[in-house]
């Protein structure tokens, strides 16, 4: 766990709100994609994040079930999901926080 994280996603939920204007509940969807990436790399410090653990997180999405289902998951939920965090870690690259990501992986 790194403290850091929780102030980076602060300030990203902050930029969100009010330089990108983006509404409530599309705030909301991205800070759920947000938290399950952070669960599934074991809150991970943002800035030990490597491109392994973004494709991984892809893979797992791939397989996982739903919540509400026993089904995978629908190719539109994944592509929403993995877009939201495409908007954090470009942001996150923007703030000079994200070196260790290659930005191929997130475009």
């Amino acid at each position: 766990y790194d403290s850091n994280n929780d102030v980076l996603c602060f300030r990203f939920q902050h930029n969100q709100q009010h330089a990108a204007d983006k509404n409530s509940k599309t705030i909301d969807e991205l800070l759920s994609a947000l938290t399950e990436f952070e669960e599934f790399t074991s809150r991970k410090s943002f800035a030990r994040l490597n491109t392994e653990d973004i494709v991984a997180f892809r893979e797992h999405l791939r397989s996982r079930a739903s919540k509400t289902s026993s089904k995978p998951l629908a190719a539109t939920t994944i592509t929403h999901k993995l877009a939201h965090l495409k908007t954090f870690f470009g942001w996150l690259m923007d703030q000079n926080e994200g070196r260790t990501i290659k930005r191929s992986v997130v475009d």
